[in-house]
């Protein structure tokens, strides 16, 4: 046989054998998931049991209300419909968390109940604070988890809060790093990246980059939104040149293209700059004060340029290391987090939409010197047709109201 012919035979064994891995996996997922396990979005549809269903649900200490709806079908079945509405933008991680919420279904069932009467989260709040969060930040927040840490803050007793910030970026927390790793992986073989070669294709070029601080931009943010270059006037990237007055302790790292040396330029940037920043002014606000025990000192020094294999593992697990060093107790626990963030870009389409379109005019406050208000307008409209850059609409909602305050 040729050596082409041995190669179809490997890859034809190759596919069986991940066909067959892929196969186990789903029958296991199947045979362990609960019939009787809770399902955040199965509805039935709204027939007259299901109406019946939910009135009974009501806590009984809601007898007013209780009585209202047995007689008001048509208001039980609007309650209803809205909360359709309103759950619509989480049915897909509903999904996918259904499994992991099982052992909670009694406090979820109360919490579920409780959510059909109080509306889920009302948008109304967010508006609410979109203003005072930019009061007490001083500054423009980019991020929307802001607000849900206001909120959060205000509705506590403890005085003491510890925070996971840093733990993303010390045990590869983002999805990011997993393309990081296995582009400086490539970049080990490819005998071709000293010579710097340029490509349009941005993946292409990436193993081409000698330096982290290459990588490091080429992964940023600022690649992520599409039409700033149209909103701000005199718009520009933070290029390498920039970098000298942005990075502290990093600058003198070594530079290799390396995952560890990325995740030592967030720690270096973004994460005092915003993060810690940020939730340091919201909680001090209210007399907290918010610990931060991934960013310990000893932790990063220990775990932040660990071997990047560890990190990972074989199957490119997200904080391998910390999953493998507290399986049993993390067995006790969700197997995956969620994030802190309101459901801003689906809001943004409907709840809050006017209140997008009211901020972002002259009406509120003529920034023309800074935004094109004209294409702001437009950017909301394109949204609401179509997902298109949401972060960037609060980006420019936050400044816009810092603009306002300060009479800039």
């Amino acid at each position: 046989m040729s050596y082409i012919e041995y190669s179809i035979i490997g890859l034809i064994i190759i596919t069986l054998i991940l066909v067959i891995f892929l196969f186990i996996k789903l029958y296991l997922k199947i045979k362990s998931t609960d019939k009787n396990s809770i399902n955040m979005i199965e509805f039935p549809k709204e027939t007259k049991e299901r109406i019946n269903s939910f009135i009974n649900h009501i806590d009984k200490h809601n007898k007013e209300l209780k009585d209202f709806l047995i007689n008001d079908h048509n208001s039980a079945k609007k309650i209803i419909t809205d909360i359709d509405e309103k759950i619509a933008p989480f049915e897909k991680v509903a999904r996918e968390k259904n499994d992991e919420l099982k052992e909670y279904k009694k406090g979820y069932e109360y919490s579920r109940n409780k959510a059909l009467l109080d509306g889920i989260i009302e948008t109304i709040v967010f508006i609410e604070n979109a203003e005072k969060i930019v009061d007490i930040v001083e500054e423009p927040t980019g991020n929307t988890n802001s607000i849900s840490n206001y909120i959060l803050s205000q509705n506590i007793s403890e005085k003491v809060l510890f925070s996971g910030d840093g733990g993303d970026e010390v045990f590869t927390g983002y999805n990011r790093y997993k393309s990081i790793y296995i582009v400086s992986l490539l970049n080990k073989v490819n005998f071709l990246s000293k010579f710097n070669l340029k490509f349009k294709n941005k993946n292409l070029n990436r193993i081409f980059m000698n330096r982290s601080e290459d990588l490091f931009l080429s992964f940023s943010e600022q690649n992520l939104i599409k039409n700033q270059e149209k909103i701000y006037n005199n718009f520009k990237y933070i290029c390498k040149d920039d970098l000298k007055d942005i990075f502290n302790q990093s600058q003198d790292c070594n530079n290799n293209p390396s995952l560890s040396n990325i995740m030592y330029h967030d720690l270096d940037t973004w994460v005092p700059n915003d993060i810690l920043l940020r939730n340091d002014k919201i909680y001090a606000n209210q007399g907290i004060e918010a610990r931060v025990p991934f960013l310990d000192k000893n932790i990063i020094e220990k775990f932040l340029m660990m071997n990047n294999y560890k990190k990972f593992g074989l199957f490119f697990n997200s904080k391998n290391f910390l999953k493998k060093t507290y399986k049993k107790e993390l067995n006790m626990t969700l197997r995956k987090k969620l994030g802190f963030n309101s459901p801003f870009a689906g809001w943004l389409r409907k709840d809050i939409y006017d209140f997008a379109h009211q901020v972002l005019s002259k009406n509120y406050y003529d920034s023309s010197a800074y935004i094109n208000l004209i294409e702001c307008e437009k950017l909301i409209i394109r949204h609401k047709e179509e997902y298109c850059d949401p972060y960037l609409i609060w980006n420019l909602i936050s400044l816009q109201i810092f603009l306002r305050k300060y009479k800039i």
